[in-house]
């Protein structure tokens, strides 16, 4: 089996397609996608996409960006958190004006499993307006999964191949997937309304960490630990595990999450890197999309397989 050692692998190939000679049939087909990937407008623009910022509510009050650690803050404190949508209106916009400059867009949303963002743009694009000319992709990803997704879109789009094409790479390869996450309390998981009160107090009282999962729609519960190492070390196994099943001897990423402080991510970055011999590793910050499920100080590791189409483009632009 073999593997693509960072997330700067990727990100790079992506960038570096984009700026060969397929320049202009990238031009043909614009790449759009949600703050839910945590790509920022800096990378964006590096990439020549666009991320459009996810809505969440606080005490009531909509916000966007990405300051987890305001976030995180404001939930400690008990404020009432949830997430919203992007407004169509603000979807559709977008949408037209990117068709003055591209015959077409690919757009990757927020996991349909975790929010309705993906069904209310599959409605919208269903219109005579973006008919045949918007495709949504729903592979069932978010943070760190849905970035590859990105990234291959990019490469992809850049090689010349059209949004039906992009989307059907990418649908296929949904379950190409997987993410698993520690939970330092069950406190958000009850708020949520995803566990009960009684079980939420009882886990507390017994030092109960969760690990959930995700491989597909909704988070599920994957394991308990009684310490936070426990867990760590529960989806370490997780990961190799899926590796040794799944990739089937394709190449993969692996890359890691935290809504947790500077140190306890450089702690789960180094343990990992350990773990499965990588010289660097990206961590990104979970999004709001997660983070007001499951709260502060989580961490996470996910494991994508790379599609033999962009694996072959990235390939060929390293040559």
């Amino acid at each position: 089996m073999t593997t693509m050692p960072t997330r700067n692998a990727a990100r790079d190939a992506a960038r570096n397609v984009s700026r060969n000679a397929a320049r202009d049939a990238a031009r043909n087909t614009a790449i759009v996608t949600d703050s839910n990937s945590g790509i920022g407008q800096a990378e964006a623009s590096l990439l020549g996409i666009t991320v459009l910022d996810t809505p969440y509510v606080v005490n009531g009050t909509p916000q966007t960006g990405s300051d987890i650690a305001a976030l995180s803050a404001q939930m400690v404190k008990g404020a009432a958190v949830s997430t919203s949508q992007i407004a169509p209106g603000i979807l559709m916009d977008t949408w037209d004006r990117l068709l003055e400059t591209h015959r077409e867009i690919v757009y990757i949303p927020l996991s349909s499993g975790l929010s309705g963002s993906a069904a209310t743009a599959l409605m919208l694009a269903a219109d005579d307006d973006y008919a045949g000319r918007v495709y949504v992709v729903d592979n069932h990803r978010v943070s760190v999964t849905q970035k590859e997704s990105v990234y291959e879109a990019c490469t992809l789009a850049s090689a010349g191949n059209t949004a039906v094409e992009i989307k059907t790479i990418l649908e296929t390869a949904a379950s190409d997937a997987s993410i698993y996450i520690a939970l330092p309390t069950l406190t958000y998981l009850r708020k949520g309304g995803r566990i009960g009160k009684t079980a939420a107090a009882l886990g507390n009282i017994l030092g109960i960490k969760p690990v959930l999962s995700i491989a597909g729609d909704k988070p599920e519960l994957y394991a308990k630990a009684r310490t936070m190492e426990k867990a760590a070390d529960l989806m370490i196994a997780a990961a190799g595990r899926d590796i040794r099943e799944h990739m089937n001897g394709r190449e993969y990423q692996i890359a890691a999450a935290v809504s947790a402080d500077a140190e306890t991510a450089e702690k789960w970055k180094r343990k990992i890197m350990t773990a499965f011999g990588l010289r660097d590793l990206a961590v990104d910050i979970l999004p709001p999309a997660l983070t007001c499920h499951i709260g502060p100080g989580a961490f996470g590791i996910a494991v994508t397989a790379v599609s033999p189409e962009a694996a072959a483009l990235s390939a060929k632009a390293a040559s």
